[in-house]
């Protein structure tokens, strides 16, 4: 067989290869941009509850002007555990350290008695969202152990550097989602999509990503939002 044959035979068969290629690599992560902060779902860690219906880890973690302004709150408001209860200021130097965050500057602590939790809260706008900023100063974690005040804030800005993991829930048969509450997927609260959302959106690629094929949507929305496989 001649070199020029060869060559032909090469050109030929490439973009099948190409194609082949393509179609059996296989995405691991999908991410999700929302103003503030990034939600990515690891589509290795799917667990079938039913048919159409399965659980997924995610992680969702601030963007960068976020999480800086949000550790630096922390760090700089976690005196404020030893105030009594009722509003405060921020700082000159906090307020000016914000950058494109922006603040109420003010800061309340709520005590809710020696035996109960006590805890700060502040608020913070970045682009579109508005979110209020929790720190514990005394209280008891989900599985019951007490923390103190130290252990609280290295618990707050862990997560705030690492992000914060959970498992979402999704019935791809049913057009609903949900978050799971703890370990046991029975508590999980399940709800109906919301039409044109963010939700709607991550529904459907997580879906399609997972199955293989569109999601059940309502007549109303079914060509609101634009997917592609």
């Amino acid at each position: 067989m001649t070199l020029s044959v060869l060559l032909g035979l090469f050109v030929a068969i490439a973009p099948t290869l190409a194609f082949a290629q393509r179609d059996t690599e296989k995405v691991r992560f999908l991410e999700f941009s929302f103003d503030s902060d990034v939600e990515v779902f690891d589509l290795d860690t799917v667990e079938t509850l039913h048919p159409d219906k399965f659980a997924i880890k995610a992680v969702t973690h601030d963007v960068p002007e976020v999480m800086q302004f949000r550790l630096q709150a922390i760090e700089a408001l976690r005196t404020y555990c030893a105030q009594p209860a009722g509003q405060y200021l921020f700082s000159s130097e906090m307020l000016h350290q914000a950058g494109p965050v922006t603040t109420s500057g003010v800061i309340e602590v709520i005590d809710n008695g020696e035996d109960a939790d006590k805890l700060l809260t502040w608020d913070f706008r970045y682009r579109n969202s508005r979110r209020t900023e929790l720190l514990f100063c005394r209280g008891v974690i989900e599985e019951g152990k007490p923390l103190t005040a130290d252990e609280w804030y290295f618990w707050a800005r862990d997560r705030i550097a690492k992000g914060v993991p959970h498992v979402e829930i999704f019935d791809c048969a049913h057009y609903e989602i949900g978050r799971q509450l703890s370990f046991n997927v029975s508590k999980t609260f399940m709800h109906e999509v919301r039409r044109e959302s963010y939700g709607e959106e991550v529904y459907l690629r997580v879906c399609l990503a997972i199955t293989g094929k569109r999601p059940y949507v309502p007549s109303k929305s079914q060509n609101l939002v634009p997917i592609s496989p």
